[in-house]
């Protein structure tokens, strides 16, 4: 039988995932964290777009995370100059106040971030 994705291998299973990672992670907005900081439930939500204004899914999944006790954590990877904004197009809906944008370069995969 073929597998449209490939498996892993016995060989290969004890191979990091992750080879190398890319730096210019940079803290954008929200609560900066520190080293200690352990919360015991985190959303990391990986995030690309060519507008810097959150789309209302990315920001309702947000507020729903929030809502559900995790502390979350935005990863973009948005090739703007300017930094995203934290109030929708229409203005009715802004990202929670105790979410933190990260910002990255966009290479990699998405779970990478």
């Amino acid at each position: 039988m073929t597998h449209r994705y490939g498996r892993r291998t016995r060989a290969d299973r004890d191979q990091p995932r992750v080879l190398e990672a890319a730096s210019g992670l940079r803290h954008e907005s929200g609560p900066r964290r520190e080293a200690s900081w352990a919360p015991d439930r985190v959303a990391v939500m990986a995030h690309w777009s060519a507008d810097p204004v959150p789309s209302r899914s990315v920001l309702t999944q947000l507020h729903e995370l929030s809502a559900g006790g995790y502390e979350t954590v935005l990863v973009s990877a948005a090739e703007l100059d300017a930094p995203l904004a934290r109030v929708g197009g229409a203005g009715d809906l802004a990202m929670p106040a105790t979410t933190t944008v990260l910002r990255r370069q966009n290479v990699g995969y998405d779970f990478g971030s």
